[in-house]
C-alpha cells in the first residue's frame, strides 16, 4: 500500500523533463508522414496553422497547400505526424534553438524546414534519453528506432 502511494506521488511530482521524454517516445512511435493520406497530413498542417497563430485568411491556397504537402513528404517523410506537431509545440514554447518562430502570415516550405531542422538538432541531443520500442510495424513495413533517428542527421 505504501509503495502504491509512493508511486502515485512520484507520478504527481514527475518533472517536466520526464514527461517530455514520454511525449517524444510517443511521437516517435506514431504514423510516419510517408504512410498517411494527404488529407490526414493536411489536417495536421491546419492544426499547426492554428497553433502558430496563422489567421484563416492567410491559410495556404490549393497550390501552396499541394506544395507544402509535397515538400513535407519529401523532406520529412520519415518523421511522424506526432513529431511534426511536437516540433511546432517545442518551437512555440521556446525549447528549440531557433531565432524566430513567428509565422508572419506566411506559412512556407522554408518555415517548416526551419522548425523541423531545429527539432532534428534538439532530438539528436536527446535521442539517447528517449526509450522507444525497437520496431514499429505499419503497413507491413518495419521501421526501427535507428532508421527514424537516422533521419535526424
Amino acid at each position: 500500500m505504501e509503495n502504491q502511494l509512493q508511486t502515485r506521488e512520484q507520478k504527481d511530482l514527475m518533472p517536466c523533463e520526464i514527461m517530455q521524454k514520454d511525449e517524444v517516445a510517443k511521437a516517435l512511435a506514431g504514423q510516419m508522414i510517408n504512410n498517411v493520406t494527404d488529407q490526414k497530413l493536411r489536417q495536421t498542417l491546419i492544426l499547426i496553422y492554428t497553433m502558430v497563430g496563422l489567421r484563416v485568411q492567410h491559410y495556404p491556397n490549393m497550390a501552396e497547400d499541394t506544395l507544402l504537402i509535397s515538400f513535407t513528404r519529401s523532406e520529412f517523410g520519415l518523421k511522424t505526424l506526432d513529431e511534426l506537431l511536437l516540433a511546432f509545440k517545442l518551437a512555440i514554447k521556446g525549447d528549440l534553438e531557433i531565432e524566430d518562430v513567428k509565422v508572419y502570415d506566411q506559412f512556407t516550405c522554408e518555415y517548416i524546414a526551419r522548425i523541423m531542422t531545429a527539432y532534428r538538432r534538439w532530438l539528436k541531443l536527446r535521442s539517447a534519453e528517449v526509450v522507444t520500442p525497437k520496431k514499429n510495424i505499419m503497413n507491413n513495413v518495419i521501421t526501427t528506432q535507428e532508421e527514424k533517428l537516422a533521419d535526424i542527421a
